[in-house]
Protein backbone atom coordinates (compact mmCIF):
# COMPACT_ATOMS: atom_id res chain seq x y z
CA UNK A 1 0.00 0.00 0.00
CA UNK A 2 1.20 3.47 -0.91
CA UNK A 3 2.10 5.82 1.76
CA UNK A 4 1.42 9.72 2.39
CA UNK A 5 3.23 11.36 -0.38
CA UNK A 6 2.67 14.83 0.55
CA UNK A 7 0.58 17.12 2.78
CA UNK A 8 -2.17 17.88 0.17
CA UNK A 9 -2.75 14.80 -0.94
CA UNK A 10 -4.02 13.79 2.45
CA UNK A 11 -5.47 16.81 3.18
CA UNK A 12 -7.97 16.22 0.27
CA UNK A 13 -8.24 12.41 0.72
CA UNK A 14 -9.52 13.84 4.55
CA UNK A 15 -11.43 16.34 3.09
CA UNK A 16 -13.64 13.71 0.91
CA UNK A 17 -14.20 11.66 3.86
CA UNK A 18 -15.56 15.08 5.51
CA UNK A 19 -17.52 15.08 2.44
CA UNK A 20 -19.00 11.53 2.83
CA UNK A 21 -19.32 12.17 6.31
CA UNK A 22 -16.48 9.67 7.36
CA UNK A 23 -14.87 12.07 10.06
CA UNK A 24 -13.05 9.65 11.98
CA UNK A 25 -11.37 8.48 9.10
CA UNK A 26 -10.61 11.80 8.30
CA UNK A 27 -9.43 12.66 11.34
CA UNK A 28 -7.23 9.42 11.24
CA UNK A 29 -5.49 10.56 7.89
CA UNK A 30 -4.76 13.86 9.33
CA UNK A 31 -3.29 12.35 12.29
CA UNK A 32 -0.55 9.82 10.26
CA UNK A 33 0.02 12.40 8.05
CA UNK A 34 1.16 14.49 10.75
CA UNK A 35 3.63 11.58 11.66
CA UNK A 36 5.02 12.07 8.57
CA UNK A 37 4.83 16.13 7.87
CA UNK A 38 4.38 17.40 10.92
CA UNK A 39 1.60 19.90 12.15
CA UNK A 40 1.79 21.82 9.37
CA UNK A 41 -0.74 24.82 9.20
CA UNK A 42 -3.20 23.02 6.06
CA UNK A 43 -3.45 19.50 7.89
CA UNK A 44 -4.30 21.40 11.28
CA UNK A 45 -7.16 23.58 9.26
CA UNK A 46 -8.62 20.33 7.25
CA UNK A 47 -8.50 18.18 10.96
CA UNK A 48 -10.73 21.87 12.54
CA UNK A 49 -12.83 21.30 9.45
CA UNK A 50 -12.98 17.56 10.11
CA UNK A 51 -14.17 17.86 13.46
CA UNK A 52 -16.41 20.90 12.93
CA UNK A 53 -18.49 18.58 10.45
CA UNK A 54 -18.53 16.27 12.85
CA UNK A 55 -20.20 18.49 15.45
CA UNK A 56 -17.07 18.77 17.59
CA UNK A 57 -16.68 22.24 18.25
CA UNK A 58 -14.32 21.80 21.15
CA UNK A 59 -12.01 19.96 19.23
CA UNK A 60 -12.13 21.84 15.92
CA UNK A 61 -11.85 25.32 18.32
CA UNK A 62 -8.78 23.60 19.70
CA UNK A 63 -7.37 23.33 16.14
CA UNK A 64 -8.03 26.48 15.48
CA UNK A 65 -6.11 27.81 18.40
CA UNK A 66 -3.00 25.94 17.44
CA UNK A 67 -3.63 27.78 14.02
CA UNK A 68 -3.26 30.73 15.70
CA UNK A 69 -0.32 29.77 17.62
CA UNK A 70 1.45 28.81 14.14
CA UNK A 71 0.96 32.16 12.50
CA UNK A 72 2.82 34.15 16.04
CA UNK A 73 5.25 32.49 14.49
CA UNK A 74 5.06 31.96 10.65
CA UNK A 75 3.09 32.87 7.82
CA UNK A 76 -0.36 30.80 7.91
CA UNK A 77 -1.98 31.77 5.30
CA UNK A 78 -5.64 33.13 6.02
CA UNK A 79 -7.12 30.56 3.73
CA UNK A 80 -6.92 27.71 6.50
CA UNK A 81 -8.45 30.11 8.54
CA UNK A 82 -11.30 30.86 6.31
CA UNK A 83 -12.03 27.10 6.11
CA UNK A 84 -12.32 26.51 9.72
CA UNK A 85 -15.16 29.61 10.02
CA UNK A 86 -16.89 28.62 7.44
CA UNK A 87 -17.01 24.99 8.85
CA UNK A 88 -18.13 25.94 12.18
CA UNK A 89 -20.64 28.16 10.37
CA UNK A 90 -18.96 31.76 11.22
CA UNK A 91 -19.24 32.91 7.83
CA UNK A 92 -18.11 36.40 8.72
CA UNK A 93 -15.46 35.37 10.22
CA UNK A 94 -14.75 33.41 7.15
CA UNK A 95 -15.14 36.81 4.81
CA UNK A 96 -12.58 38.52 6.93
CA UNK A 97 -10.39 36.02 6.46
CA UNK A 98 -11.06 35.74 2.59
CA UNK A 99 -10.58 39.58 2.77
CA UNK A 100 -7.09 38.84 4.35
CA UNK A 101 -6.16 36.21 2.26
CA UNK A 102 -6.95 38.63 -0.60
CA UNK A 103 -4.65 41.34 0.93
CA UNK A 104 -1.55 39.12 0.89
CA UNK A 105 -2.22 37.60 -2.06
CA UNK A 106 -2.90 34.56 -1.27
CA UNK A 107 -2.24 32.09 -3.99
CA UNK A 108 -5.12 29.67 -3.15
CA UNK A 109 -7.27 31.91 -2.98
CA UNK A 110 -8.50 31.52 -6.82
CA UNK A 111 -9.53 27.84 -5.52
CA UNK A 112 -12.51 28.93 -3.45
CA UNK A 113 -14.35 29.26 -6.42
CA UNK A 114 -14.16 25.45 -6.85
CA UNK A 115 -13.24 24.04 -3.44
CA UNK A 116 -16.45 22.74 -1.71
CA UNK A 117 -15.56 23.34 1.80
CA UNK A 118 -16.85 27.24 0.38
CA UNK A 119 -20.26 25.88 -0.73
CA UNK A 120 -21.56 27.72 2.59
CA UNK A 121 -20.51 30.95 0.66
CA UNK A 122 -21.64 30.89 -2.65
CA UNK A 123 -24.89 32.46 -1.91
CA UNK A 124 -23.62 35.28 0.20
CA UNK A 125 -22.95 38.69 -2.05
CA UNK A 126 -19.56 38.88 -0.29
CA UNK A 127 -18.76 35.45 -2.14
CA UNK A 128 -19.31 36.71 -5.78
CA UNK A 129 -17.75 40.55 -5.05
CA UNK A 130 -14.14 37.96 -3.76
CA UNK A 131 -14.41 36.43 -7.10
CA UNK A 132 -15.35 39.51 -9.00
CA UNK A 133 -11.99 41.37 -7.18
CA UNK A 134 -9.67 38.14 -7.86
CA UNK A 135 -10.87 38.20 -11.69
CA UNK A 136 -13.27 34.99 -11.77
CA UNK A 137 -16.98 34.70 -12.88
CA UNK A 138 -19.07 33.08 -10.10
CA UNK A 139 -20.83 29.76 -12.82
CA UNK A 140 -24.06 28.48 -11.67
CA UNK A 141 -23.98 24.77 -12.22
CA UNK A 142 -27.11 24.81 -14.29
CA UNK A 143 -24.82 26.90 -17.00
CA UNK A 144 -21.76 24.88 -16.69
CA UNK A 145 -20.88 23.09 -19.69
CA UNK A 146 -19.10 19.84 -19.99
CA UNK A 147 -16.96 18.29 -22.25
CA UNK A 148 -18.99 17.02 -25.77
CA UNK A 149 -20.54 13.95 -24.71
CA UNK A 150 -20.61 14.18 -20.92
CA UNK A 151 -23.04 15.08 -18.69
CA UNK A 152 -22.50 17.26 -15.27
CA UNK A 153 -23.78 15.30 -11.88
Amino acid sequence: MWGPVCPAEDHNIADNYVAMRMYGEATARIDDAMVQFQRLPRLVAAQACAYAAAGDTTEALTRLGELEEMSEKRFVDPIWFSAVYVALGEHDRAFEMLDRAYEVGSMRLPYVSVDPKFDALRDDPRFTELLRRIGLKPVPIEEATAPEGREIV
